[in-house]
């Protein structure tokens, strides 16, 4: 089936969820000018409506550009566990659920690497924002209201990770049916692990938690400049308009006032040629 061209709204978000979030803001009056201007009063509104993505969601969101391939090979893995999970049972089945598991797992890590590498040089922490950015691309994989904003890079938030399955564990129907007490003590072992994870990831939400205020704050003080920039752009731009029409009517006062000279001049040399010479 063949993919419809874009629209005009397309095109406008496409080029909004790039821009860094330093210009978002400018890019963003920008477009919804462009779109007015051409008549697309709803495209304009929709995207004056968008709001910056943070940190977290926009590394995602960059990743659907820089590796659109990685981003639909994890929706894919996420579907083929989910499909795993719903015929899973003993032996065969349950080994590919652990498979399917531990492949989405992998490409969670890898495109959280990518996405966390996106942030060197934009952040002083890049690392804190990785439990972020994991639980992000664990959750739009799996939940469809998030996974068309994952594939298309227009992530607006940061997401937490899905009560089901997530990249720091295996799915619980991928335990297979031992005994209880062989059960019992894999339960032990991966509530101690779970354990760990939760440590290890509440201390990496702290960092960016810090991380995230600090960059806000930056974020937010760019943005007031940047709108007052815009604003005293429109004023600038009033100014020349309303200056252009001073000359306008000024040229217009300067080209009657030379005909009423130039009439003057003809009527006193008419007078002067009139009147009578002296003897």
């Amino acid at each position: 089936m063949a993919r419809s061209s874009p629209t005009a709204l397309d095109r406008a978000l496409d080029e909004l969820y790039a821009a860094s979030p330093e210009e978002f803001v400018l890019v963003r009056a920008r477009l919804e000018r462009e779109l007015r201007d051409a008549g697309e009063a709803d495209a304009a509104a929709d995207v004056r409506a968008r709001r910056r993505p943070n940190l977290a969601a926009w590394a995602c969101n960059q990743l659907a550009r820089t590796n659109p391939e990685g981003v639909a090979a994890l929706l894919d893995a996420t579907q083929r566990v989910v499909d795993a999970q719903a015929r899973a049972g003993p032996g065969a089945l349950a080994a590919a659920l652990r498979d399917a598991a531990r492949e989405r797992n992998e490409l969670v890590d890898r495109l959280t690497d990518a996405a966390v590498g996106g942030l060197r040089g934009r952040v002083p922490q890049p690392d804190g924002y990785r439990a972020s950015i994991a639980a992000t691309l664990d959750a739009a994989s799996l939940e469809a209201e998030h996974a068309d904003e994952l594939r298309t890079g227009r992530l607006t938030r940061a997401l937490a990770a899905p009560a089901g399955f997530g990249p720091l564990g295996v799915p619980r129907a991928a335990v297979p049916a031992d005994d209880e007490r062989g059960a019992a003590e894999r339960a032990r072992e991966a509530l101690a692990v779970a354990k760990r994870d939760a440590t290890a990831a509440a201390n990496a939400a702290k960092t960016a938690a810090s991380e995230l205020t600090s960059a806000t704050l930056r974020a937010d003080a760019a943005t007031a400049h940047l709108e007052e920039v815009e604003r005293a752009l429109e004023r600038a731009r009033a100014n020349v308009a309303q200056t252009a029409e001073y000359a306008r009517t000024a040229g217009a006062r300067a080209g009657e006032t030379r005909a009423a000279a130039e009439a003057a001049a003809a009527t006193f040399r008419a007078a002067e040629q009139a009147a009578p010479k002296r003897r």
